[in-house]
Parts: structure tokens; sequence; C-alpha cells
């Protein structure tokens, strides 16, 4: 790998970037400036081969992602889960299921994140894509498919959160005299007034409510009762508008 500056015939200087592939063919490409050229070399690097890795460098993304979720998913959330498997089902493996994992390099990851722009993605959707992408080929580099992840020199791109306005108690009222019963009633209190997640409150029981505190250790997932988002206990203080 080495770069070469020279002159144009109309005497303007550029820069020759030059590198062998895995296959030890020989590659060319020209810079405007040497900055350039040297970060084209940079992440040509990352996709460099090493000695100690395996034949299947040549798998593709979409059958290691196959494996990823096989090896890792025991690990993460039911939620986790399948927001990453609907991620991956909708933009990653259409649009670089069939790439070989030892060719990415951070401008693929960009045009493919351009990709999904002109399918109008947001940006949200993009960073959480990338995020799931750069998850998968961490875990790649790790079992010495790629030399490193490629997404780690792609920066986010800017996104702004939507304000919320909380509901004020008269808001709050109106909306629960709408409830047809004293359950639906409950329920909308709870989420207003101890500020209650809606998977915490279905995991609720009334062994988690006391008399001036509730419980809150569990969350529900998809029908099933597991530890909070955070895995933590909280103590929410029952006020005197919840209790009558």
């Amino acid at each position: 790998m080495s770069i070469h500056k020279y002159a144009t015939p109309k005497g303007e200087t550029r820069f020759r970037a030059m590198w062998r592939d895995a296959d030890r063919v020989q590659h060319s490409r020209t810079f405007r400036t040497l900055a350039e050229a040297k970060r084209h070399n940079a992440e040509v690097v990352l996709d460099a081969p090493t000695a100690s890795a395996p034949v299947s460098r040549r798998q593709m993304v979409g059958a290691w992602l196959d494996e990823w979720f096989a090896s890792y998913s025991t690990e993460w959330s039911i939620t986790t889960a399948k927001q990453r498997a609907s991620i991956c089902d909708k933009w990653i493996v259409p649009l670089l299921g069939e790439t070989q994992l030892r060719v990415l390099t951070p401008k693929m990851i960009r045009d493919f994140r351009s990709q999904m722009k002109d399918r109008d993605a947001s940006n949200n959707t993009c960073n959480a894509t990338i995020a799931v992408l750069s998850a998968a080929l961490t875990a790649a580099a790790d079992n010495e498919l790629i030399g490193a992840n490629p997404c780690r020199n792609v920066r986010r791109l800017p996104h702004h959160r939507d304000s919320v306005d909380a509901l004020s108690p008269l808001e709050v009222e109106r909306v629960r005299r709408c409830m047809p019963t004293k359950r639906d009633r409950l329920i909308v209190s709870m989420l207003a007034y101890a500020g209650l997640r809606p998977a915490e409150l279905v995991a609720l029981e009334w062994r988690h409510v006391g008399d001036a505190l509730i419980l809150v250790e569990r969350s529900a997932q998809y029908g099933v009762i597991v530890p909070t988002k955070t895995r933590g206990r909280r103590s929410v203080p029952i006020c005197e508008t919840l209790r009558s």
C-alpha cells in the first residue's frame, strides 16, 4: 500500500493511492489531496486480511447475521431480539445481505446508509440500523472473520427528539372520565400519577402495592414477565390523587 504524488498534464497536483486486495490484485485510485488519499488507505487497512483469518472470511453478511443471532441472542432481552430482527429483515439483509463481510469498508457503510435515506428512512432509523450492524460486525471481528468493524468510523446522523407535552391533572381526569370501567380508570391513574411504563403496569401484582409505595421490579415483554428494562427495582410513592 502506497501513495504517490504526481502532476496532471494541466500542472495540477494529484495523489494516487495503490493497494492490493485479499486476492493480491493491484488497485489504484486518484485523489485531489493527500488527506483524502490517507483516509482512503486507512479504510482499506480496516479490511486488510490477517494470516490467522479462516476461509469463512468470504462469508456473506446475511449468513453471518443468522449465525450472530443464533450465538448471541440468548443474551438479549425479548424486545431487543425482536427489534434487531426487524431491522435486519427490513434494511440490512435486503441491501447488504449478499455482500461479503471481508469487503465492507466505512465508505460502503455510508453508501448503505444513503440507500436507506433514499428509501425515506429517518435519521433515527439510520442510526438504529447502523448500531445493529455495528454490533454484528464487532462480533464478526471478535471471531476473526474481518480485521475490524468498519462501522466504528461512521458518525451518527443528527437527530432531534420531538418534545412531548405531559398531560395536566385536569386533562388526565378528563381522560379518566371517558373510561368505561373502574379498571380502565385505574390504569390511566397508574400511568399518569405513578409514572409506570405500560409494560411495568401489565406485570404488576397486588403484592407489589403497599400502603404508601408501589414496588416496580418486573416488566411484560410479548406475554413474558421479565425484569425491568434496567434490571433494577424502584419504589414509587402513592400520591394522594392516586390513592383516592
